[in-house]
């Protein structure tokens, strides 16, 4: 596996601006973080991205002002619908939040990661951010799904809410990383 930091994949990373006023807010990326998300965006560049955990939506309407993006979607757990696999402690206060309203590129999709049909954005997606539940079953089904998602060029970028998540996806992928919480991911581990 090989750990490195992001501007060591990508040199050049490009300076954007984000016009909305970004909060924190708990259960979102930290603000430097949703910026180097949407620096990685402006990049690559991506046309198409596709996030799995929609939470309150601030990340994919940062997302969306990134010059160049055409479409997104974002996946969530249906409002009062049980997950398919355990969660991580604490993730359940983040179930059912209220939701932004969603810029006109977005679309929202509703299912749960572990049993949704990624048929229809198979190799579509040039950039998947993974922020989805935090348990070791959910990282390890949406990280499949992502690698199912991306494009030929696409990239993958995972969010693990704390550190040893993170961790443990050193061992088994080669990662960049933007944090000690989010990662630039690699289908193939050396």
């Amino acid at each position: 596996m090989i750990q490195a930091r992001v501007e060591d994949r990508w040199p050049a990373i490009y300076e954007i601006n984000i016009p909305q006023p970004l909060t924190a807010v708990d259960g979102n990326p930290h603000i430097w973080e949703t910026l180097a998300l949407c620096q990685i965006a402006a990049t690559v560049p991506a046309r198409t991205i596709f996030e799995i955990g929609t939470y309150n939506g601030s990340t994919v309407t940062a997302l969306s002002a990134v010059p160049g993006i055409e479409r997104i979607w974002t996946l969530d757990l249906p409002p009062n619908q049980a997950p398919a696999l355990p969660l991580a402690d604490g993730d359940w206060r983040y179930l059912n939040a209220p939701k932004l309203p969603l810029p006109a590129i977005v679309g929202q999709l509703w299912g749960d990661s572990a049993t949704f049909d990624f048929g229809p954005y198979k190799r579509r997606c040039d950039l998947v951010f993974v922020m989805g539940a935090h348990s070791p079953e959910y990282i390890e089904n949406d990280l499949a799904a992502a690698f199912v998602l991306k494009s030929p060029m696409g990239v993958v970028v995972l969010h693990t809410g704390t550190e040893k998540p993170m961790r443990d996806v050193c061992l088994k992928y080669d990662i960049w990383l933007i944090s000690a919480r989010m990662a630039v991911v690699d289908s193939c581990a050396s």
